[in-house]
C-alpha cells in the first residue's frame, strides 16, 4: 500500500480474503498490520468459514464448484485470527451474520 509504516488509525478490508490465494492472504494481513498505528483498528469482513455455521457447511463446500471461487475451499480453512495474530492485530469483537464474519481487531504496540 502507499502508505507510511504506522500511518493509519482504521483500515478495512471487506469480502477480499476469500478472492485471494493463501500465500498473497498472508502478504495482505502484514500489509494492513505494517500501516497501522499501535492501537490502530482494522475492521474486517468476509465469508463464514467451516465450523462458523455447522448447518452451512455443505453450502460452503459447494461454494467454490458453483460459483467458480478457486480459493475459497482453502479460505474457510484458514485461521483467520491465527493469522492476524502472527502480525499483532488481537481480535477486539467478531459477530457472525448470515454467511458473513465481521471482526475488529487491534494493533498491538510493537
Amino acid at each position: 500500500l502507499p502508505l507510511a509504516t504506522a500511518s493509519t488509525d482504521v483500515a478495512s478490508c471487506i469480502f477480499l480474503f476469500h478472492e485471494l490465494p493463501r500465500a498473497v492472504r498472508r502478504q495482505a494481513a502484514a500489509e494492513i498490520a505494517r500501516i497501522l498505528r499501535p492501537g490502530g483498528i482494522l475492521l474486517f469482513m468476509d465469508s463464514i468459514q467451516r465450523g462458523d455455521r455447522a448447518d452451512f457447511d455443505p453450502l460452503l463446500d459447494r461454494f467454490p464448484r458453483a460459483m467458480h471461487e478457486p480459493y475459497f475451499a482453502d479460505y474457510i480453512e484458514d485461521d483467520l485470527q491465527g493469522l492476524f495474530a502472527e502480525h499483532g492485530l488481537a481480535l477486539q469483537a467478531e459477530e457472525r451474520v448470515f454467511f458473513a464474519r465481521m471482526m475488529v481487531l487491534r494493533r498491538e504496540p510493537r
